[in-house]
């Protein structure tokens, strides 16, 4: 902070994270069925002990006549993320005009990770029956060796049925290699392991294996086109590992699911008079392989006496 003025000035530091109200309020905001949004969300996750995440020094002070105040930022996150962030406000001499920034900041436990490209790592609340009570549980999935952080990713791909064909749904996963100015300073590669079990659903990845330059992300294409047999009613699900290799080797689940919009009229009434009302059930139909396990879940349709709803995408 740079003083231009002739005279002596006070200054005063906030950071929003550190003001319960404003945390209360954010979370208000950031509930199960909304994603966090870094355009509206100032105050991201903050760590798992309660405290910021973000510390800035000094808090306050006077700055002479023509002279600056260096601030010093600093970042001690306890946990894995890609969106912590915060609001900082500085107040010179009670002036009711404030000075704004923001603070972002990722965090890695280790070298290599993944993360979806459009952030589909944080789990929205899903309207396909059946897949919101599965995924929930395979999400909660941990891995012992890394203190309770989920090595699960879930992946939603919506094809499309134009006139009786299906467009290919695709998503993208980013894998990349972090620098680190202490430790082990060493290239990384992944595997995706088994690709025939998610092939057999339509399922596609376009580079399988590489290896990734620290410092460096690569972006992986998949994608899912229905088989030619599949109902548009029907939601399908296969599960893949990928292996990564760094400073440590690391092994992820990626869960995909596939789901079909019908965009046609003549498609939708195809497919409301194929469908069969049946009692809601949690059956699934399943078949394991070798290296992993997909399934199929059936829409669930609700049937009463005068009143006939079926749950849809």
């Amino acid at each position: 902070i740079i003083n231009q003025s002739e005279t002596p000035v006070t200054f005063q530091v906030d950071l929003a994270s550190q003001h319960v109200n404003n945390r209360l309020e954010q979370e208000n905001k950031n509930v199960w069925d909304t994603s966090f949004d870094s355009n509206k969300h100032f105050i991201g996750p903050q760590n798992l002990s309660g405290r910021s995440v973000f510390d800035i020094a000094p808090l306050d002070g006077v700055i002479p006549a023509g002279a600056k105040k260096q601030l010093t930022v600093s970042c001690s996150p306890d946990h894995d993320s890609d969106f912590f962030s915060d609001l900082v406000r500085i107040t010179i001499s009670e002036q009711p005009t404030k000075l704004e920034f923001r603070l972002r900041g990722t965090c890695r436990q280790n070298s290599m990770y993944i993360r979806p490209l459009d952030n589909g790592n944080i789990i929205q609340k899903c309207l396909l029956p059946n897949v919101n009570e599965i995924i929930t549980t395979q999400m909660q999935t941990t891995d012992p060796n890394e203190k309770g952080i989920p090595n699960n990713i879930l992946v939603s791909l919506c094809a499309q049925s134009i006139n009786g064909k299906y467009v290919a749904a695709q998503r993208e996963l980013i894998i990349g290699c972090a620098s680190s100015s202490v430790g082990s300073k060493k290239n990384g590669d992944y595997t995706f392991d088994n690709l025939k079990d998610i092939n057999a659903e339509g399922f596609n990845v376009d580079v399988p294996k590489s290896a990734i330059e620290m410092g460096t992300e690569k972006v992986v294409k998949i994608t899912w086109t229905p088989t030619a047999n599949f109902d548009p009613n029907e939601t399908c699900r296969a599960t893949i590992n990928v292996t990564t290799k760094g400073d440590i080797v690391k092994v992820w689940r990626v869960i995909l699911v596939g789901y079909v919009e019908i965009t046609s009229s003549a498609d939708k009434r195809s497919s409301r008079t194929s469908k069969n009302p049946r009692v809601i059930t949690t059956d699934t139909r399943s078949h394991v392989s070798v290296g992993g396990t997909s399934q199929r879940l059936v829409k669930q349709v609700s049937t009463q006496e005068n009143n006939q709803s079926t749950l849809t995408t």
